[in-house]
């Protein structure tokens, strides 16, 4: 990939703010997906030759627009926004005139281009694995957070898919992925052979709260797979937040270099595809 920009040697030095709603900064995000996306993009941005700042809001809006106008005073090069912590604050900027790009989580309230994983991509991907071990019976787990409109295509991607290969159709449960019992509990009621899950959903926990159904279940996680869920045993789509963190900077550093904001176009959207990844044999 050519760079975008100069080396840092032959240019003025151009800033990037970072904005995230959490208490702290996301080195410290205890949610190892978002920690991998932040982690990336800042090195991306030092790799093009940009310093970068971090902004935690607090889930303040007073905050969040002291914060606009520090970086409309100090005259920041370009604005990239991280995956909100809740849904419901939603950082708009109001004083910044310069290129602001989403981060991991399309937001419809926020009218600017996203750099986002392929929910449907990704949710189809871990179905069709599940079928294709012999799965006739899979049912599917959403979490409170996952259940918010932006991942609708998890839901989408899940029936069209189940839909397409003439599967029973089984409703989808709404809970957290550690909330085994629960999940145990649907998987007899449903006599399920697949589980569709969140990250967090420790089979071996879940096959000890239920019955025959639960222990000779499979399960495959559809998004916010880790290297914990890998650890115990659950196969899954790995989202690439790395690749995600690095592109969003990259579109970035495009639009400051183009010097044209907003885009002519409008907001876009880059679906990056995830990965399937098999947890290792543990030797």
């Amino acid at each position: 990939m050519a760079e975008i920009r100069k080396k840092p040697t032959e240019r003025r030095c151009l800033e990037l703010g970072f904005i995230n709603n959490w208490s702290h900064s996301l080195v410290q995000a205890p949610d190892e997906p978002l920690k991998k996306m932040f982690q990336r993009a800042t090195r991306r941005a030092e790799e093009l030759g940009y310093r970068w700042q971090e902004y935690w809001t607090h889930e303040s809006s007073q905050l969040l627009n002291k914060m606009d106008i520090e970086m409309w005073q100090k005259s920041v090069d370009g604005i990239l926004i991280f995956p909100p912590r809740h849904i419901g604050f939603i950082p708009h900027l109001q004083k910044s005139k310069v290129p602001v790009f989403v981060v991991g989580l399309n937001l419809p309230e926020l009218n600017y281009p996203c750099v986002e994983a392929d929910h449907y991509f990704n949710a189809e991907l871990a179905c069709m694995k599940l079928i294709a071990k012999k799965c006739k019976r899979i049912g599917f787990v959403l979490d409170s957070f996952f259940h918010e409109s932006p991942f609708s295509r998890f839901e989408g991607a899940f029936r069209a898919t189940i839909a397409r290969s003439g599967l029973a159709a089984i409703e989808p449960l709404l809970c957290e992925g550690s909330d085994v019992a629960e999940i145990a509990r649907y998987i007899e009621d449903h006599r399920c052979d697949g589980i569709l899950t969140v990250a967090n959903c420790d089979p071996a926990a879940v096959a000890r709260a239920g019955g025959k159904f639960a222990k000779r279940v499979k399960l495959a996680c559809y998004g916010g797979w880790s290297v914990e869920d890998a650890r115990r045993g659950v196969p899954g789509v790995d989202d690439r937040n790395e690749v995600i963190g690095a592109i969003a900077v990259e579109q970035l550093a495009l639009a400051i270099e183009s010097q044209v904001w907003p885009l002519p176009n409008g907001p876009f959207r880059i679906h990056v595809p995830g990965v399937w990844t098999e947890p290792q044999a543990r030797s």
